[in-house]
């Protein structure tokens, strides 16, 4: 199994917030830097974990016990192609989220029920009050790999068409055969997660999320 935490997309919603990348925000009590705290979360799986970051960012990325990448590409899924397990699972991460404990055990134990999976929440949260919903992670194994490549370029055609959404809600979309426009999300391609697990994507996600007042 591959776990692969993204880390390369751009910034410009986080604007060089406490003059860190918004994946060393600092969380809980000890003002642990979020990613260091995902990867420590994911050392106690025993998996094989990948960081990929920015070109020029290696030495900033890297981290004990994990593989540090400097990619390019127009999206998380094009950046870390060369990365998917070709024998088993892939997992990957946004970099940028807060994971609860509770969140990675399921995306762990759901996982192994070897189809693709779009970890998320569909709608606000209850943590941050962000109003939309967000993905925060896929799930998918080696036999997948061709419909999503597929699926893949029907989301980059939608793009050339003007359909400006995140490339993995569009990617959920087209799998599922629902609008590219419209939120609709199906059990069989997702799971929702709903609890502290929130994107880190903004300042106020930052401030209003009570990681970074208690040691959660």
């Amino acid at each position: 199994m591959s776990v692969i935490v993204t880390c390369a997309g751009p910034q410009g919603k986080w604007n060089n917030y406490l003059g860190v990348r918004s994946h060393f925000a600092p969380v809980g009590q000890q003002r642990e830097p979020l990613l260091h705290r995902t990867v420590r979360q994911l050392h106690e799986t025993g998996e094989e974990i990948h960081i990929t970051c920015p070109p020029g960012f290696k030495s900033e990325y890297s981290v004990d016990g994990c593989e540090t990448h400097e990619v390019e590409g127009s999206s998380e899924f094009d950046s870390t192609r060369h990365l998917w397990d070709r024998s088993g699972r892939t997992l990957l991460m946004l970099g940028d989220v807060y994971f609860s404990d509770l969140a990675l055990r399921k995306m762990f134990a759901l996982g192994a029920q070897r189809r693709y999976i779009a970890f998320g929440r569909y709608s606000a949260s209850r943590v941050t009050g962000c109003k939309w919903g967000e993905l925060f992670a896929h799930s998918f194994w080696p036999n997948q790999f061709d419909m999503l490549d597929h699926n893949l370029q029907i989301v980059s055609q939608a793009k050339n068409r003007g359909i400006n959404r995140p490339t993995g809600w569009m990617l959920l979309r087209s799998i599922q055969g629902t609008p590219m426009g419209r939120h609709i999300v199906k059990q069989q391609w997702f799971h929702e997660i709903n609890d502290w697990t929130d994107d880190i994507d903004f300042p106020d996600d930052y401030a209003n999320h009570p990681a970074t007042r208690y040691n959660l």
